[in-house]
């Protein structure tokens, strides 16, 4: 089937959306105060691999699930760059650590 070309856009796309960047100043509370909390990575004593990386801050309950996860920090851990991609790979593994939770786990 032949499409016609789109035309060309006349503004760029926008990096963030609005309704993230009003969400700014929030998501860095979160941020520091779960990076505070927490004090290094917490995934480091009970996974056997060492530490690597940056220190990222984990929503335990993806925002897909629960909206306005990456807005609270009792939803969230510290993890290093290492532990973070353990715990995409393993999934069940996490959830037996706590550091993902189902949708149905989370109280709103």
């Amino acid at each position: 089937m032949k499409r016609s070309p789109l035309p060309p856009r006349r503004t760029p796309l926008a990096r963030q959306s609005s309704r993230r960047r009003a969400e700014r100043s929030q998501r860095a509370a979160v941020v520091a105060e779960v990076l505070d909390r927490d004090g290094g990575c917490v995934a480091a004593s009970r996974v056997a691999s060492p530490c690597r990386g940056r220190l990222v801050v984990h929503e335990t309950a993806q925002r897909s699930v629960v909206p306005g996860s990456h807005l609270r920090a009792d939803l969230a851990v510290t993890l290093c760059d290492r532990h973070h991609d353990w715990v995409h790979a393993n999934i069940a593994e996490a959830r037996e650590l706590g550091v993902l939770v189902d949708s149905w786990a989370v109280q709103p």
